[in-house]
């Protein structure tokens, strides 16, 4: 048995982990029914941009920050790795320079930490600029956030891969009449 790909969105699931722990059962019953798969929200959210219409490569539901601010820190007095002279967020090995001026919202009381005392600060996003997301729009829905309606080739295609996984085509053909 190989995959079953998703009606709507096209991702491709294990038929085995479909029927045996992938998806609850609730969850499966809907995918083999051909109304989509977690990915896409059964089919009302773009998997690429998680239904927000924007481009996003870091957190989740399309943002780069937490709506507009990042906890930013700076160490306060120079070490081997990090200057108090700049702004950094992320941990390690994650951890992102902020290269010039930053705009400080918030200054918040500094910590201790295993490398010595860090001053903590909410600032502006530098890569949103304030805004809470990316502005580019996401190739895959245009920016609606939403799948088109899907193929007939991808629901064929869907129809085939679930027949060919299931020991009781009866119960998927009276799903799919039913619809």
């Amino acid at each position: 048995m190989g995959d079953i790909h998703c009606p709507k969105c096209g991702e491709p699931w294990d038929s085995y982990g479909v029927h045996n722990g992938d998806m609850t059962d609730g969850e499966s019953r809907r995918f083999l029914a051909g109304e989509g798969c977690p990915s896409c929200n059964f089919g009302t959210e773009c998997p690429q941009c998680n239904g927000m219409g924007k481009k996003s490569e870091s957190y989740e539901k399309g943002q780069c920050c937490r709506n507009g601010r990042v906890l930013v820190w700076s160490p306060n007095r120079s070490g081997y790795i990090y200057s108090n002279e700049k702004w950094y967020s992320g941990y390690v090995p994650r951890v992102k320079v902020y290269p010039g001026d930053i705009r400080i919202l918030r200054t918040l009381p500094s910590i201790a930490t295993n490398d010595g005392r860090v001053s903590q600060a909410w600032a502006e996003c530098q890569e949103c600029h304030g805004k809470g997301y990316h502005l580019e729009i996401c190739a895959r829905c245009k920016g609606s956030g939403k799948l088109d309606a899907p193929s007939i080739e991808q629901e064929s295609k869907f129809m085939g891969e679930a027949l060919e996984s299931t020991d009781d085509p009866d119960t998927l053909l009276n799903a799919w009449s039913s619809k």
